[in-house]
């Protein structure tokens, strides 16, 4: 099944990236997904991660907090850039 046809029922979205090592390059391609997703009207929380982080993260079942936490702390950085 297409991810866009799976999900299609669904409000917010999440992605998780996890990596050994998170490059500066590859959070600002995430950050502009979060971006793209909300200017375009849909709900989305995005994170990249190393290892630990999602281990440590996972094993306190906070998962979705943390990506919603993150992904409103970009949402609002960019905010307050663009209103300057």
């Amino acid at each position: 099944m297409h991810a866009k046809d799976e999900f299609k029922d669904h409000n917010t979205k999440c992605l998780s990236f996890i990596a050994p090592v998170v490059h500066e390059d590859t959070k600002d391609y995430l950050d502009t997904a979060l971006i793209r997703n909300q200017v375009s009207g849909k709900s989305t929380f995005i994170k990249p991660y190393t290892i630990h982080e999602f281990l440590t993260v996972t094993s306190e079942k906070k998962n979705i907090i943390d990506m919603d936490n993150y992904s409103r702390s970009i949402l609002d950085e960019y905010r307050l850039k663009l209103s300057l």
